[in-house]
Parts: structure tokens; C-alpha cells; sequence
């Protein structure tokens, strides 16, 4: 197990290495993370894993770079909408966001969410679907889904 654990950290730093990954420290409202890996990018979006410091639960930190207003509104309007459902079934936990101010009126929206070690939604229906599990999946009730929105 010790050295699985060790090849397993050597391969995050070699990833690391090739994507210009470099640790930061963040300081949302209720908890300081630092930001352990990068786990997804694109377009203006960036993933990283993260963890508590001091006391090392794990999180996910999505980064947003916005460098005009119509960027900055759909990351605005991300960061309220995660708000607003946080703690609803089904949804990803939100705990927090905030805002960097760059130069040039440019802007990065961070939002602290919860860590879901088996992938984005889409590799998730990816995978269900590859496995035929996906057309066995009960769909929502319209009037479920009302009271979510």
C-alpha cells in the first residue's frame, strides 16, 4: 500500500508538471484550502483537487477566468446558482465562493465545491451508458424538478 501511494503521488506530479500546475493557498469564508492537482480544464475553467488546511479534507475547486462582462456574468450566475442548490439531492455541494480581482478589470471566480472521487456527470453517463445502465435510470418528475428551481 505505501508504495502504491507513493507511484500514485509520483504520477500526480508528473501530470503536474506537464499541465504548469503549481500550488495555491485560498482563502474562502469558513476554510483555507491548497490546491493539490489540476483535474479538468476548458474553455475559461479550470478544476483542481484541494485540501483543508490544516485538517486535509478534500475538496474540489473550480476556477473561472473571466476577462469580459459576458464571461464574468455567466460566472457570477454560476457561483449564485451553486448557492442555491448546495445541500439539494443531487447536486454538488457549494461552500463557499469568492473573487480575485487581476489587472486590466480581469477577474478569477473560485468556488469551493465538494469532491466526487468518480468524475464529472458526464464521465458518469459515459459510463452508464456504455454499460446499458443509463437507459435503466428513473427520469426526474417534472414536479421534482419545480421544486429544485
Amino acid at each position: 500500500p505505501h508504495t502504491m501511494s507513493w507511484f500514485g503521488k509520483s504520477l500526480d506530479l508528473v501530470k503536474n508538471l506537464r499541465s504548469g500546475f503549481s500550488p495555491q493557498v485560498l482563502q474562502f469564508p469558513d476554510v483555507q484550502v491548497m490546491t493539490t492537482s489540476l483535474l479538468a480544464e476548458g474553455g475559461y475553467s479550470y478544476v483542481y483537487s484541494a485540501r483543508e488546511v490544516p485538517a486535509g479534507r478534500q475538496f474540489a475547486v473550480k476556477k473561472v477566468l473571466a476577462q469580459d462582462a459576458e464571461t464574468r456574468q455567466v460566472a457570477e450566475t454560476e457561483s449564485a446558482l451553486l448557492m442555491q442548490l448546495s445541500g439539494q439531492p443531487g447536486f454538488v455541494q457549494c461552500y463557499g465562493t469568492m473573487i480575485r480581482e487581476l489587472p486590466k478589470s480581469h477577474r478569477e471566480y473560485w468556488m469551493l465545491l465538494e469532491y466526487c472521487p468518480n468524475g464529472s456527470l458526464v464521465d458518469l453517463l459515459y459510463r452508464k451508458k456504455k454499460s446499458g445502465e443509463y437507459e435503466k435510470l428513473p427520469c426526474l418528475e417534472e414536479e421534482r424538478i419545480l421544486e429544485v428551481f
